[in-house]
């Protein structure tokens, strides 16, 4: 997932830190970049969506 999230970010102009920072003032560190190792809540994963302008079944769905 946070393969596609980088992609998705790169075709918006933006980086992942960028995305994170919107999303989680003041919080430090990687967020979204661990989330292939530790599992985020669904309510981060909808904001991730909505700021993106993707549904989340779209982000949570495989690549084909």
């Amino acid at each position: 997932m946070v393969a596609k999230i980088k992609r998705l970010c790169k075709e918006r102009n933006m980086t992942l830190k960028d995305l994170e920072d919107l999303l989680f003032p003041g919080v430090k560190g990687q967020i979204i970049g661990r989330w292939d190792e530790n599992r985020p809540s669904v309510d981060r994963v909808k904001a991730v969506a909505e700021a993106l302008g993707v549904t989340v079944d779209e982000l949570l769905r495989e690549d084909e």
